[in-house]
C-alpha cells in the first residue's frame, strides 16, 4: 500500500544564508550559516531537500526575517528590552548596536504561510520579508520612546558590548517570488511596536 504524504511547511530562517553587507538574499543563494543555531536550521533544510530528491517527499520551506509581536519569548530583543525597563535594569545590546535586522510581524508570518499553502508552488523555497530594516540600536530607541512616551536618551538605558559569538552583521531577504503570488504584509512596524510595548507595560508576564 503506498504511503500518503501531506505537504507541511517547514519554518526555516533568514539566518541560514549568513549575513549580507548589501543587497538581499534570494532563495537560490548558497547557505552559509554563521553559528550552530543557524547551521542546525540549514541542516534541516538540506535534510528536507534530500528526502525530496531520494524519496519524492513533497515540501514547502518558508524562510522569514526577524519576527516580533505580542507574547514573544522574552529572550528576544524587543520583549527583553521591555522586561529590562520594567525591572529597572539596563538593556544588554550586542556590540555597538549596529547589527541590522529586517522585521516581520508574527501575524504577517502566519498570513504568508497560510497563503503559500493555498497559492504557493510545491517543492520550493520562499523567503518572507517584513521589508522594515533597522539596526538593533534604532529598534531599542523606538522601544524607549514608546515606553516613556517621549524621545529618550538611549545611552542611559542601554549597556553595550555584550558579545554574541557568530553574530551576523545584516540580514535581508528578497521575497519577490512570494509577492508575485499576490501576498503582501499588512503590519507597520512603528504602529505595532507601540502596541507591543503597551501590552507588556500593563502585563508583567515574566
Amino acid at each position: 500500500m503506498p504511503v500518503r504524504v501531506h505537504v507541511g511547511p517547514w519554518y526555516s530562517t533568514d539566518e541560514v544564508y549568513g549575513d549580507v553587507l548589501s543587497g538581499k538574499h534570494a532563495e537560490s543563494d548558497p547557505l552559509r550559516p554563521s553559528n550552530p543555531y543557524s547551521a542546525s536550521k540549514a541542516a534541516s533544510d538540506m535534510l528536507i531537500l534530500g528526502w525530496h530528491r531520494t524519496h519524492k517527499v513533497p515540501f514547502l520551506i518558508v524562510r522569514p526575517t526577524n519576527n516580533y509581536g505580542i507574547d514573544q519569548y522574552p529572550e528576544k530583543l524587543i520583549p527583553k528590552a521591555i522586561k529590562c525597563l520594567s525591572l529597572g535594569k539596563k538593556i544588554p545590546l550586542h556590540g555597538d548596536g549596529s547589527y541590522v535586522r529586517n522585521w516581520l510581524h508574527v501575524e504577517d508570518t502566519v498570513s504568508a504561510i497560510l497563503y503559500l499553502l493555498e497559492h504557493g508552488e510545491r517543492n520550493r523555497i520562499y523567503n518572507v520579508s517584513g521589508n522594515y530594516e533597522a539596526s538593533n540600536r534604532e529598534v531599542i530607541q523606538k522601544v524607549l520612546n514608546a515606553y516613556f512616551g517621549a524621545p529618550t536618551d538611549l545611552e542611559r538605558y542601554v549597556q553595550f558590548n555584550f558579545v554574541r559569538m557568530g553574530e551576523d552583521i545584516r540580514y535581508s531577504l528578497d521575497d519577490s517570488a512570494l509577492r508575485a503570488l499576490g501576498w503582501n504584509n499588512t503590519k507597520l512596524f512603528d504602529i505595532e511596536l507601540k502596541a507591543v510595548v503597551e501590552y507588556y507595560k500593563s502585563r508583567f508576564v515574566w
